[in-house]
């Protein structure tokens, strides 16, 4: 495994994430299926497990120790990416039955626990978190980049771009949450707020798409970042 390996991997599970809010946003009856919740919750889990497996490669193999703050950021950036591929794996266990009654069987205390892990407000704050993060992290590569890489760094503007109309969303999100917790905008928001949602999600993952795809093509990753 190596950086390039692990762009690819990430790049499937962007693309599977785009796929999965496309059915999701024109069919959501689909998701009432035991069987489609069960392939997905596994799909999600492994979707998460890329992005993870590309922070440690970046590190291992692009910033190392030129950069000990990215490296910072980097791991700052994984911490939602962990929470909700742990999520993910959570779910794994409560929606196979056998699983969920062995676990209960072994330790009723922790089958509760995990079975309230999916908290909406600590949801909603680490994403925040994680957007701030991630948008901190491109802003520090677009700093560090050797100045002959002007392709992509023009990319990384326009995902710095995404990322911050991410941030921006998911904040008022938030804010809707903590400041109005028994608002309707929280079980029904409006249509407007689903559109907008959805565009700025597919806005982001596109520039994210474009931005791995010209990381990859990239033979000499030594030479990206300033010594």
């Amino acid at each position: 495994m190596d950086l390039k390996k692990s762009i690819m991997l990430i790049v499937a599970g962007i693309i599977f994430t785009v796929i999965l809010k496309f059915s999701n946003f024109f069919f959501p009856d689909v998701f009432n299926s035991i069987l489609i919740t069960k392939i997905v919750s596994l799909l999600s889990f492994l979707s998460g497990i890329t992005v993870l497996i590309f922070g440690v490669y970046f590190i291992k193999d692009l910033s190392g120790k030129k950069n000990l703050k990215m490296n910072i950021v980097i791991l700052l950036a994984m911490i939602g990416p962990f929470y909700f591929t742990a999520r993910h794996f959570v779910k794994i266990i409560m929606v196979f039955n056998d699983l969920s009654l062995k676990l209960y069987e072994v330790s009723p205390g922790l089958h509760h626990i995990l079975s309230s892990f999916n908290m909406h407000s600590s949801s909603q704050l680490i994403l925040v978190l994680s957007s701030f993060f991630i948008f901190i992290f491109f802003y520090m590569m677009l700093k560090n980049l050797n100045q002959n890489i002007t392709d992509l760094s023009k990319t990384i503007r326009l995902v710095l771009v995404g990322i911050l109309l991410t941030l921006v969303f998911r904040t008022f999100g938030l804010f809707v949450y903590l400041v109005f917790p028994r608002s309707d905008l929280i079980p029904n928001p409006p249509l407007i707020l689903h559109l907008i949602g959805f565009f700025i999600f597919l806005f982001s993952s596109l520039v994210l798409l474009i931005f791995f795809r010209k990381l990859y093509s990239i033979d000499d990753y030594y030479m990206i970042l300033k010594n």
